[in-house]
């Protein structure tokens, strides 16, 4: 979405509010964007929504104008960093080798924003919806084993989702003391210990 972000220096008001729906009016002309959004640090107390929708509509444009605050978008933020991934991992002991299976990933963050693109398709009766499989492993990107557990990582064993593929979920590792990093496909990395999976 076209976004334009008001400076801290200007609140955003009725009069400011008009010279900008001219400047994207003709930005428009350009690109024909349905959509916009004012990102906004202090507004006027009685600008609202419903008055920014008034004024397009009395001008005959088609186009949406959203305003947003960006401290809300930073308080968003803050709770979704808050909420960290999650992983539930199994360990397995056959003879020699021990089996540790990736039994489901979670991700708070890459769950809402698939809710949001969810939500537009919807809206604009687009492509089906995306889903998030049971494993979750479409949103691991890569996953390193660490087998040394000392201060300085060292990757014993690594596995990376390409295109056209998926992480394989399964691996065999030669000790059941390990440390596993989960980075996913926004780029998040979590970091979980062998003492906090679950053996068998």
């Amino acid at each position: 979405m076209y976004t334009k972000i008001i400076d801290n220096s200007k609140i955003l008001d009725e009069n400011f509010l008009n010279y900008l729906i001219t400047e994207i009016s003709q930005d428009h002309l350009q690109d024909e964007r349905n959509e916009y959004l004012l990102l906004y640090i202090f507004k006027d107390e009685s600008l609202n929504q419903a008055i920014v929708d008034k004024k397009l509509k009395e001008k005959g444009l088609t186009f949406k104008i959203y305003l947003m605050s960006i401290e809300n978008i930073l308080k968003e933020k803050q709770k979704q960093v808050n909420l960290p991934d999650s992983a539930n991992i199994s360990i397995i002991k056959n003879k020699d080798i021990y089996e540790v299976k990736i039994l489901n990933y979670f991700s708070p963050y890459l769950k809402k924003k698939i809710d949001e693109e969810n939500n537009r398709r919807v809206k604009k009766t687009a492509e089906g919806q995306i889903k998030i499989s049971e494993s979750g492993y479409e949103l691991i990107e890569y996953l390193s084993f660490d087998t040394n557990t000392g201060t300085k990582w060292v990757s014993e064993l690594e596995d990376k989702a390409e295109i056209a593929s998926q992480i394989k979920g399964l691996y065999e590792l030669k000790t059941n003391k390990f440390k596993l990093k989960i980075r996913n496909i926004a780029g998040d990395e979590i970091i979980i210990d062998s003492g906090d999976c679950k053996h068998e």
